[in-house]
């Protein structure tokens, strides 16, 4: 069987790419108060071929996992090989290098440190994804800091330690919910991670109070000075945002959590149609994604 489009779809999956195209883009925004030009997009290409060569080596590496709770995923059914699949990988993490090399030794010397923690992430030799802050720990790195550090290299802009917090704190929160598909699986392997940890339910209630939390905080710093109160405004329209999406969020968890019970007890792959990405995880990106640009147009606009 030869692979199609939407095999190489489900093994790269490019769902990430939202944050590594509009995370730059805002931070720019936030700290220079203006509207990117050209400078940011040598930063976009290196982060986004980055996040493909990380989901796909993660991918490799975690078959053994898909094969309990994904067994549609493409290495799991032999579409794609291994080692096409390694191949690919590397294939993106040297554009990523190399473009990133182009822009000054700063992102390259970031996007190095953006290679050895996704690529040690799931590498068994070595494999820290299998402690509990893992999660947490590498997204709030790779898809908070780096973006943030590697813009701020480009710019003669005073640094901003409270965005470059808050860029860390969010995606430390979000970068939880990808656990929840995989909870079977990672359980059956000894991995930590929240809900494996505290159980789905109680997972996405710490997850939903830390977003709010989060933003709360955002408008006590604007309160007491700690950044500009014009700031308010993002973080109001955040919280509301964050209400219905909170909604959606639980209520995904919940399916998945049922779905994968049923499709553990019976094998049956048809009830776990999961290839790429749930919609709570999409919910969830697209809020960080949403919230960020929020930010970034106050920065610019007010």
């Amino acid at each position: 069987m030869r692979p199609g489009l939407k095999d190489f779809i489900d093994l790269v999956v490019p769902h990430y790419l939202l944050i590594t195209i509009f995370g730059p883009i805002s931070a720019y925004m936030i700290i220079t108060g203006s509207i990117p030009g050209v400078a940011v997009i040598p930063i976009v290409l290196a982060l986004s071929f980055g996040a493909l060569g990380f989901n796909t080596i993660n991918m490799v590496f975690d078959e053994k996992i898909d094969r309990i709770t994904k067994p549609l995923r493409p290495i799991v059914r032999g579409v794609i090989s291994r080692k096409s699949a390694i191949i690919i990988s590397f294939l993106f993490y040297f554009l990523s290098l190399a473009i990133s090399l182009s822009v000054n030794f700063t992102v390259f010397l970031l996007m190095i440190l953006f290679f050895i923690l996704t690529f040690t992430y799931s590498f068994p030799r070595i494999y820290y994804k299998k402690y509990f802050w893992a999660s947490s720990f590498c997204g709030s790195i790779v898809y908070g800091v780096i973006p943030f550090l590697a813009v701020q290299s480009i710019t003669s802009a005073e640094f901003s330690p409270h965005f470059l917090m808050f860029f860390f704190l969010l995606y430390f929160i979000i970068s939880n919910c990808k656990d929840f598909e995989d909870m079977s699986g990672e359980s059956m392997h000894g991995i930590k991670s929240i809900p494996t940890v505290f159980g789905a339910k109680k997972s996405a209630l710490i997850i939903i109070f830390s977003e709010f939390l989060l933003l709360f905080f955002t408008i006590y710093s604007s309160l007491v000075g700690i950044i500009d109160r014009k700031y308010i405004f993002a973080s109001a329209v955040s919280i509301l945002m964050l209400l219905p999406i909170s909604w959606l969020f639980w209520k995904d968890m919940k399916k998945i959590t049922y779905r994968d019970i049923a499709f553990v007890s019976t094998r049956n792959s048809e009830l776990n149609s999961i290839i790429t990405q749930s919609d709570g995880v999409t919910f969830s990106i697209l809020f960080a994604v949403i919230v960020q640009i929020l930010f970034g147009l106050v920065s610019v606009s007010l």
